[in-house]
């Protein structure tokens, strides 16, 4: 599965042997990484099947909340994704 840089995804491990393999585009950068609070209810993600437990990473555990990144001015906007794609395809800006 392919996802877009910049573009918020989750993941839940079905079996305790799992494995989840990235590849990235540059090395990690914590400063340029940002998470919201997955189980959040203004998100709501819906799983298509039923869960007894859902064990969180740590960082995923204290994330802010969708409102918090909002008021916090940490959304992308669809013009600094623009710039960066024509950064990434050496547009000039």
């Amino acid at each position: 599965m392919y996802l877009s840089e910049g573009l918020g995804h989750a993941f839940v491990a079905l079996t305790d042997n799992a494995t989840v393999s990235y590849l990235v585009s540059d090395t990690y950068n914590p400063s340029g990484e940002h998470g919201i609070d997955p189980l959040d209810p203004e998100i709501a993600l819906g799983f298509p099947f039923e869960i007894n437990e859902l064990v969180l990473s740590p960082k995923d555990g204290e994330a802010p909340s969708f409102a918090e990144v909002k008021a916090g001015g940490m959304l992308p906007t669809i013009e600094g994704a623009q710039n960066y794609y024509d950064f990434l395809n050496g547009v000039a800006g």
